[in-house]
């Protein structure tokens, strides 16, 4: 009964899986060799988990993983140039898909069918249906939350205070507070402020930098990884636009993640410190 969280789990898992997967095939393809054995059991499991994300049918994680592919196939190439050719190419192909009408029509109103109730104005007047709900509810909690935040404008209302705050601030037919804004940044915003909110901009802009760097200098399975967590990182940042992972045990899942982009960098430090010393002997012979 949560598609979003389970999607949201599912994407990050399906974007680490697809990084493994596709870097090293694309090794295997340049050196003219056969997958090695274990690469088939885990693009077997990007399969798998990527029917369970299809089936969730949750716009956030599909956005989400589109993303995330977007990201690994622009790191792929070594050099950046043609790493922006490919995505390019990927978005141009997937709009002529669209245009064409190519899209099965279910999926294509799934991620396009919620734009007809989008709208930046006081939704309190807007008529409620089955349709239009889940869109009508998080731009509710959205102008909650931005009632918030302009009444608290650097510190927010406190960490973890959305949901307390949140009946001073309700829209008429929505009384509930959920915890969150179906936005994790707006929510943040609302609690911490804008210093809070430009803090964690900053913290994921670090994380983005820290992979890119440790996919230009290491190489086989940590440079596969490096990509896999890019996408991973990537689909979590887009997803939150639009929800809240850190719910549902999700979180445990994002240590795990933190864990293994902490390992990936100093692995890169160790190994530019390694290449600079070799640089540093050598020019004394």
């Amino acid at each position: 009964e949560q598609p979003n969280p389970f999607g949201g789990f599912l994407g990050m898992m399906a974007a680490l899986l697809a990084g493994v997967v596709i870097v090293s095939a694309w090794d295997c393809w340049k050196a003219r060799r056969w997958p090695s054995q274990w690469l088939w059991p885990l693009a077997g499991a990007l399969l798998v988990t990527g029917a369970g994300l299809y089936a969730s049918w949750s716009r956030g994680a599909w956005m989400g993983f589109g993303a995330a592919l977007l990201v690994i196939a622009a790191l792929l190439p070594r050099r950046g140039l043609w790493g922006v050719i490919v995505v390019a190419l990927v978005i141009v192909i997937g709009l002529g898909f669209y245009s064409a009408g190519r899209l099965p029509e279910a999926i294509a109103h799934r991620l396009t069918g919620f734009l007809d109730y989008t709208r930046f104005e006081d939704v309190r007047g807007v008529g409620i249906n089955e349709a239009n709900y889940a869109v009508i509810e998080r731009m509710a909690h959205w102008q909650a939350a931005l009632e918030m935040w302009r009444e608290n404008f650097w510190l927010g209302v406190g960490l973890g205070c959305y949901e307390p705050a949140y009946a001073a601030y309700s829209l008429i037919n929505w009384p509930l507070g959920l915890g969150h804004a179906h936005n994790y940044y707006l929510t943040l915003l609302a609690e911490t402020g804008l210093l809070g909110l430009v803090a964690y901009l900053g913290f994921l802009g670090a994380l983005g930098v820290q992979l890119w760097r440790a996919s230009r200098v290491l190489e086989g399975w940590p440079r596969a990884l490096a990509l896999g967590l890019g996408g991973a990182w990537t689909h979590f940042a887009v997803h939150d636009l639009v929800d809240n992972l850190l719910v549902n045990n999700v979180h445990l899942h994002v240590g795990v993640l933190l864990a293994l982009t902490a390992w990936l960098i100093a692995l890169r430090r160790q190994q530019t410190t390694v290449a600079v010393s070799s640089a540093g002997l050598c020019a004394r012979f």
